[in-house]
């Protein structure tokens, strides 16, 4: 049960650090698209990109930190 628990929370936890880059990439994407870009191939791209950074940086939290004690360390401030 323990194991279980503590999966749920790092899954959480990798998740709220994998959707902040991505959300980040969403907004300028979408802000491109309001104002100068009409182009999808390149606003997707570009979603892509954030999509790929938002995993690479979870992952490197997961393995260096811990995802829900690099949290911790955030949420603690």
């Amino acid at each position: 049960m323990h194991k279980v628990f503590h999966f749920i929370i790092e899954l959480i936890s990798w998740i709220a650090i994998f959707l902040s880059p991505t959300l980040l990439g969403g907004v300028i994407a979408l802000f491109l698209y309001s104002f100068f870009i009409k182009n999808l191939i390149v606003l997707g791209s570009i979603l892509f990109l954030f999509l790929l950074l938002g995993i690479f940086f979870a992952e490197r939290v997961r393995k260096n930190h811990g995802c829900s004690k690099y949290l911790s360390r955030i949420y603690g401030w």
